[in-house]
């Protein structure tokens, strides 16, 4: 394991044809090391880190930059952020096996960043309800008074999600709290992605409420994509639920020109008195 504490930062300069690699001694198996723990600055390219519990994890603050780099064979995930932001592009994350490619909690928390472009995420997750290609959670359930508007963006543009072991993109959104009013947003952007043969759900959506004054939202624009072959009993190609008692947990999404073909379901709305979806200009056809 090596740590970048709060104020520091890590730098990891590889190029193409001379790439940085980062895992354990002899013939290693997942998990044979923690990883590369982040409370600082990270910026990396032309790095592999393999065969680690976690890749890369970034906590409290952190600010994480990936570039061109494969994270692959990592027991837990391969990008793992616990308040805190990252920005990925043109990387390749496959066989991180328990958990998802990047795993993101935002816990009573604002302000957090992720983007995910231009990457193959592939064959990523055991099969839990969470699992799979790009799991991103905010929730507050803290009980604490350590409340309000809350908000974290979620950019996920341009890239090739398939082959994973539940989700391909999975976005939810939770409150839990009777105390301080506020709300609880996750602003999210889908774009120009070929989301394919994930086990269940090729894009999933959920925003839970309970025993709460808050409200939790999820509001994602969702343009360009292909969404196929989501082809078990109940799969979709877009699922989208608001598991609670009101108005006070929604779904919004539109977008235009998407192409969802080969799915079980297309689009599958759970509870739809809460949830508005809005896609014009695409095709949906082919569909159970």
């Amino acid at each position: 394991m090596l740590d970048v504490l709060s104020g520091a930062t890590l730098n990891i300069n590889g190029a193409s044809g001379n790439v940085v690699t980062i895992t354990a001694n002899g013939t290693p198996s997942p998990g044979a090391w923690y990883g590369l723990r982040i409370y600082g600055t990270a910026v990396m390219s032309y790095a592999s880190i393999q065969y680690a519990q976690y890749g890369v994890l970034g906590y409290n603050g952190a600010s994480l930059t990936i570039q061109n780099s494969t994270l692959s064979n990592n027991s837990q995930a391969g990008v793992y952020l616990s308040n805190a932001g990252a920005s990925i592009s043109g990387c390749t994350m496959q066989s991180n096996t328990e958990l998802n490619a990047v795993y993101v909690v935002w816990y009573e928390y604002s302000g957090g960043n992720l983007s995910v472009t231009n990457s193959t995420i592939s064959s990523n997750g055991n099969g839990g309800g969470n699992d799979g290609g790009i799991f991103v959670q905010m929730y507050d359930d803290g009980w604490n008074g350590n409340h309000g508007n809350r908000t974290g963006t979620v950019t996920i543009t341009g890239n090739t999600i398939n082959s994973n072991n539940y989700n391909g993109i999975y976005l939810y959104s939770y409150v839990n709290d009777y105390n301080t009013p506020g709300t609880t947003l996750i602003n999210a952007t889908v774009s120009n992605n070929t989301i394919g043969s994930n086990t269940n759900y090729g894009l999933r959506f959920n925003a839970s409420g309970y025993n709460t004054s808050m409200a939790t939202r999820i509001s994602a624009t969702v343009n360009g994509n292909t969404i196929q072959n989501h082809t078990g009993a109940n799969d979709a190609g877009i699922y989208s639920v608001s598991n609670a008692s009101d108005t006070r947990g929604q779904i919004a999404i539109v977008g235009s020109g998407n192409i969802i073909t080969g799915n079980y379901f297309g689009i599958y709305q759970n509870n739809s008195y809460f949830e508005n979806i809005t896609l014009t200009e695409g095709t949906i056809s082919g569909n159970t």
